[in-house]
Parts: C-alpha cells; sequence; structure tokens
C-alpha cells in the first residue's frame, strides 16, 4: 500500500488497471473490533508481496472493507476477489481471537462482493469520498 500521491500518478495508471473491491461483514459488529483495520492493512501488505497485484488503498468501516487494488490487465478480477476474501478471513480470525469468539465457524464475510475498474478521475473521487466516511 502506497501513501505517496506521486506513486499514484506516476504508476497506477500506466501499468496495470485500477480495482474498487468492497466486502460487506457478515456481523455489522465485526467492524468496529479493536486492531481490525491496523491487522488487515498489515495482512495486505503480505498478500501484496506473494501476489501480482498492490493495494493502494484499505479502509474498515462498520459495514464493509474497502480495498482499492491494481493489477496487470491479464490478471482475473476474480482471482483477485477470491484470494483477497480468502486469506483475510482464515488470516484475520487466527490473529484476532475475538473475532473467532464472536463469528463461532461463521466466515467474516458475506461471500458477494462488489468490483469495479476505475480510471483516474474515478479513482480520486471514490477514494477521497471514502476517506470521509468515518
Amino acid at each position: 500500500m502506497t501513501q505517496n500521491n506521486s506513486y499514484h500518478d506516476d504508476f497506477c495508471f500506466e501499468s496495470g488497471l485500477v480495482y474498487y473491491l468492497v466486502f460487506t461483514f457478515r456481523d455489522p459488529e465485526v467492524g468496529s473490533t479493536q486492531n481490525l483495520a491496523l491487522e488487515l492493512k498489515e495482512l495486505c501488505q503480505e498478500i501484496e508481496n506473494r501476489f501480482d497485484f498492490s493495494f493502494l488503498e484499505v479502509k474498515v468501516t462498520k459495514e464493509a472493507g474497502h480495498f482499492f487494488l491494481e493489477g496487470h490487465p491479464e490478471l482475473s478480477p476474480g482471482f483477485m476477489a477470491q484470494t483477497i476474501l480468502k486469506l483475510t478471513n482464515q488470516k484475520l480470525i487466527s490473529r484476532l481471537p475475538e473475532l473467532k469468539k464472536s463469528l463461532g465457524q461463521k466466515s467474516l464475510w458475506q461471500t458477494d462482493y462488489f468490483m469495479e475498474t476505475l480510471d483516474d478521475q474515478e479513482y480520486e473521487k471514490a477514494l477521497a469520498n471514502l476517506l470521509k466516511t468515518p
């Protein structure tokens, strides 16, 4: 995940496609779990090191996890979504015992997700709107 705007300007839109991905929590109370956002961001960095896509921004709201991704045009958006869904579900539940306690045997995320491709203007607008969300 990169927080340097010049990186976005110089790199993102020349080398890959940018996607906005949203997973909703199975239980809305999960979004307020202490350390969830921090653990999710750290986990996304680990995923980024293993796969051929990168996280431009990750944000947790009370209802959902929001991911801005960049991937090679030949990389399937479904592959990215399923990889993130599976790995974040498994790893976050194991890293945060309070999640396992509150979820029991249920998954962290709903199985449905929203994903769209963004151009540079759409990315900037969507990111600005999301960053306004508490």
